[in-house]
């Protein structure tokens, strides 16, 4: 019975031994230590790895009202972007407004006014197309005055060649007659030529 009470005594000793005792902040840690020392499970327990409490699970009602006490740092941080976006927005638009503002006074600057630019482009149309209906009226008459031109050389031409003709008409009428008298005036002249030498042997 003595050897059973010893075990039972030693085996309880053995179990307190190996029991952590509760962490009650530095005083009360380093008194424990001074009473007894460090076991082996305390040494192999880094002093880093403490173990953190898990929160209380909350009763229905606390659970109810936490998403709602969650949600409104959410909605307030939303609140918070919305104007941040509206304000780029709005930077941007103006930065696109003053640059086409920009690019618009310099085309304005290089070109001038619109309206006067445009009545002007519209003389210059309009004094140009007047030039080239005076230009085609001007071929027109030209094209008109060489036809008639051309048609009066024709004709000139045809009446020259019925003159050549009747020219030459006139001139066979004439070179007939003076081609026989030629004859004739070539004979009587060959027959004057042929006494004289018939005179002169009979006088000898």
């Amino acid at each position: 019975m003595v050897e059973n009470k010893n075990k039972t005594q030693d085996k309880a000793e053995y179990n307190e031994a190996m029991q952590v005792p509760p962490y009650q902040g530095s005083q009360g840690w380093d008194s424990d230590q001074r009473g007894m020392q460090p076991s082996m499970l305390d040494q192999q327990i880094p002093d880093e790895e403490i173990p953190v409490p898990s929160p209380p699970q909350s009763s229905p009602e606390f659970g109810s009202a936490a998403p709602s006490s969650f949600s409104i740092p959410s909605s307030g941080g939303f609140s918070m972007q919305q104007p941040v976006m509206i304000n780029t927005q709005a930077t941007n638009e103006e930065l696109i407004e003053s640059i086409i503002e920009e690019k618009w006074q310099h085309l304005l600057e290089s070109v001038g006014d619109i309206e006067v630019w445009k009545s002007r482009v519209n003389d210059e149309l309009a004094a140009i197309k007047q030039e080239v209906l005076r230009i085609s009226s001007r071929v027109d008459n030209l094209q008109t005055s060489v036809l008639g031109r051309v048609r009066e050389y024709g004709k000139n031409m045809e009446d020259v060649g019925s003159e050549i003709k009747a020219l030459e008409k006139v001139l066979q009428d004439i070179i007939q007659p003076l081609t026989s008298n030629v004859k004739e005036l070539s004979e009587i002249t060959n027959s004057l030529r042929g006494r004289p030498n018939r005179d002169t042997s009979r006088g000898l």
